[in-house]
């Protein structure tokens, strides 16, 4: 891992493979707590963690990477996603910072309550309170989007405005569904012609380059 490229423990690797174990352990049961979905961490032994298999008939669930979905059902598990997001920060106190179509499954499973998608790999998840955590953030939002949005077959939200949402602290809850509704229509009217797309790449462009204070101070 990037962060223990100096050898946190360099000469017991097992031991530095032990403490990721149990940061994935501690992360996945906080997206549980949540309601998440994402695999249920069963036993952690040593440095070897047991989860919850994903998947059916002993096929594993593809990333979403691989998932071939309609376009309804695209845009449902975008919705979801964001909606995972806002509750990963809000109420787990996580920012996922590595997440992408890669770190996401996707299992048709008509009988779950979700729309099917999956967050995975949060070993390296990070609190909110993390001194990079806005920028993992900022960096996952842009991920998402990026994904959703490939191809033209969904219109997503600015990284901006997922980044708004999903670390507004005034937001309540039942709140929640009003905002994304009147994000998505601000989003259509967004979409309504080229120059207002050559607008947004630009908008986009400073946000990822803005400097993100964390306190007041900043």
């Amino acid at each position: 891992e990037f962060r223990f490229r100096h050898g946190y423990c360099k000469s017991n690797p097992r031991k530095m493979v032990k403490t990721w174990a149990e940061k994935e352990m501690r992360n996945l049961r906080r997206l549980h707590a949540a309601g998440i979905p994402s695999p249920e961490p069963i036993l952690l032994k040593n440095h070897i963690l047991v989860m919850q298999f994903i998947g059916a008939n002993g096929w594993p669930a593809p990333r979403l990477k691989d998932a071939h979905l309609s376009d309804r059902r695209l845009a449902e598990c975008y919705w979801h996603c964001v909606r995972y997001m806002r509750r990963m920060f809000q109420v787990c106190k996580l920012v996922h910072g590595d997440l992408s179509e890669y770190n996401m499954l996707y299992l048709n499973d008509d009988a779950a309550d979700h729309c099917g998608l999956y967050f995975i790999d949060v070993s390296q998840s990070v609190e909110h309170d993390h001194p990079h955590a806005a920028e993992f953030l900022r960096k996952d939002c842009a991920n998402v989007n990026a994904f959703f949005g490939r191809g033209g077959r969904l219109r997503p939200m600015s990284t901006r405005q997922l980044y708004e949402f999903v670390v507004d602290d005034a937001l309540l809850e039942e709140e929640e569904e009003a905002r994304l509704t009147a994000i998505q229509r601000e989003v259509e009217t967004d979409y309504d012609g080229s120059a207002q797309l050559e607008t947004r790449a630009v908008d986009e462009a400073v946000f990822m380059s803005t400097f993100l204070p964390r306190s007041l101070s900043e």
